[in-house]
């Protein structure tokens, strides 16, 4: 069968938003894992939040087969696509909602967080993020610099630059999609499709995570990543992990 161009358009896109990332990104990634490392010596935990499709990332990244135990996405369902995409739109533009997700989560002055905003605008990320500053938590913001940069009017707040202790850009385009944006697109910018930031913003956490462990490592700590329940000497490995952090990561 054939390659198809739009098929084809759209894999380079995706392979040059990942180069672009691991290129000019590698600085803030380590900047941050050193955060992150810092935060699970003390015997803190990851929260990772998003709105939307953001908190696919967050989803992705907690309880799976080589991802962190001490990663907890903060994964409320008012925010979750699968209560219903149009409703969980109209929350995540509700900020005081992440007070009464705050005060479930509880997160503690040795934690950190990670939070997903393509946008760089999402109000309920925002204040999520706004919240955990104030109680002393480290913020990583991943966001896409482009879109931020062309929603932000020159007299709103900077967004989630202004709250961040590091922003890692995840180099979407503007408008998520990578076809229908920049030059040799075919028809122009009226297609707008293929969508890039889950992709980008889930490498970004999973390579934290990666930089993390391996900085754990160098101080000697241990390495706290769950195995494939699918593996034979996974179960005892696996269940160790699930009671040394079931009272920090909700979902278990």
């Amino acid at each position: 069968m054939a390659e198809r161009p739009l098929g084809v358009l759209y894999t380079s896109r995706m392979k040059g938003i990942l180069d672009d990332i691991t290129r000019l990104e590698s600085q803030r990634v380590l900047r941050a894992a050193h955060l992150l490392a810092d935060a699970v010596a003390s015997a803190g935990v990851v929260h990772i939040f998003g709105a939307g499709h953001s908190q696919l990332v967050a989803a992705d990244a907690t309880f799976r087969a080589g991802g962190p135990a001490w990663a907890n996405g903060v994964l409320d369902p008012g925010l979750s696509i699968g209560r219903g995409a149009i409703a969980s739109t109209l929350t995540e533009r509700i900020p005081e909602m992440a007070d009464a997700i705050f005060a479930q989560v509880r997160p503690k002055g040795e934690d950190a967080t990670i939070v997903i905003t393509n946008s760089g605008m999402t109000p309920i990320t925002l204040r999520w993020a706004r919240l955990c500053r104030e109680h002393s938590l480290p913020v990583i913001g991943i966001t896409s610099c482009a879109s931020h940069g062309h929603l932000l009017p020159s007299d709103a707040p900077a967004g989630i630059s202004a709250v961040a202790d590091v922003v890692i850009d995840n180099h979407c385009p503007v408008g998520d999609a990578a076809i229908g944006h920049g030059p040799g697109t075919p028809e122009g910018s009226a297609l707008g499709i293929g969508s890039t930031s889950t992709i980008a913003s889930t490498f970004v956490v999973h390579w934290l995570a990666v930089e993390t462990h391996a900085i754990l490592l160098e101080r000697g700590e241990e390495v706290l990543a769950f195995r494939s329940s699918h593996m034979h000497d996974s179960v005892a490995h696996n269940q160790a992990l699930i009671d040394r952090f079931r009272q920090r990561i909700n979902v278990l």
